[in-house]
């Protein structure tokens, strides 16, 4: 106890010892502390974004309220199909949706799906208006599909 000052305060008659008052932190503990609270705050904002705002996730969202649409009759399977394709272009970044888009490393394996997947898109987009409800509920499922699984 050399050099600490202990102060002694009377509480209800009795005497209560306070410990020292501790040293405010060092420059570098702030710097660093500083540092550590950005960084947390910077990967939370990022993952954040990453769920909500991303193209995909956009892409995602307009697809569902689409087949909500759809669903209602508010607009036509014709219709339907080209947003289909375009939302589904802007979420994959791609410039063109067919049979010949290069697929990344990740899904070569898929390479047979992606080929339906397509050849069914161009079918139903030129078909006459008789379109059936299961086909394109399936396409609003499988482009659901590949939004997800596209890196």
């Amino acid at each position: 106890m050399s050099g600490e000052i202990i102060t002694l305060k009377i509480v209800e008659g009795i005497y209560d010892i306070q410990p020292p008052v501790h040293p405010a932190l060092s420059g570098l503990e702030t710097t660093l502390l500083a540092t550590i609270y950005i960084i947390l705050i910077s990967l939370i904002i990022y993952f954040i974004w990453k769920t909500f705002y991303s193209a995909k996730k956009r892409a995602q969202r307009k697809i569902k309220k689409l087949h909500i649409k759809y669903s209602e009759n508010q607009i036509t399977s014709h219709d339907v199909i080209y947003r289909l394709c375009f939302i589904l272009r802007q979420g994959l970044k791609l410039n063109y949706l067919g049979q010949n888009t290069l697929l990344p490393e990740k899904l070569i394996a898929k390479k047979e799906d992606w080929t339906a997947f397509t050849k069914n898109i161009s079918t139903l987009r030129y078909k006459n208006k008789d379109k059936s409800q299961q086909d394109i509920d399936t396409l609003f499922k499988n482009s659901l599909f590949w939004l997800k699984i596209w890196p």
